[in-house]
């Protein structure tokens, strides 16, 4: 297996441990853990935007076009809630902010894993140019 591949897998079980600690981590530590949580995915947004901004979104198929576009917005709506939520006062409330902010940032982690699924196949989810 060659670096890129095991890389690409790599970052496929990191996204899955990221929807797992979206919920685990700022119930158990708190402001701490929420801070991690946002911090995650901050990186997912920051990085999908500059990948759309690069014109990626352009040499992609529909459904990982759709996802890249799904990423970042939904990352950033859970940022701006769980910045809110997570952060208050003791940041494990259950609130249904905090909920809501949980879900989104599940959500964002589970694009992600997709995303990299699709990026493992062969064709990486490029469009092919037909001659």
């Amino acid at each position: 297996m060659d670096a890129a591949r095991f890389g690409g897998y790599a970052l496929l079980v990191s996204a899955g441990a990221g929807m797992v600690a979206s919920v685990v981590a700022p119930r158990r530590w708190g402001r701490v853990g929420g801070a991690c949580v946002t911090g995650g995915l901050s990186v997912l947004a920051a990085r999908d935007t500059a990948m759309i901004a690069s014109g990626s979104l352009q040499r992609l198929q529909v459904m990982p076009g759709v996802l890249l576009v799904a990423e970042p917005v939904c990352a950033s709506a859970g940022i701006a809630l769980g910045g809110w939520a997570w952060l208050g006062k003791d940041g494990a409330g259950m609130d249904p902010l905090n909920r809501l902010a949980t879900v989104l940032a599940v959500t964002s982690f589970a694009i992600h894993a997709i995303r990299q699924a699709i990026y493992l196949t062969p064709g990486h989810g490029r469009r092919t140019h037909r001659t």
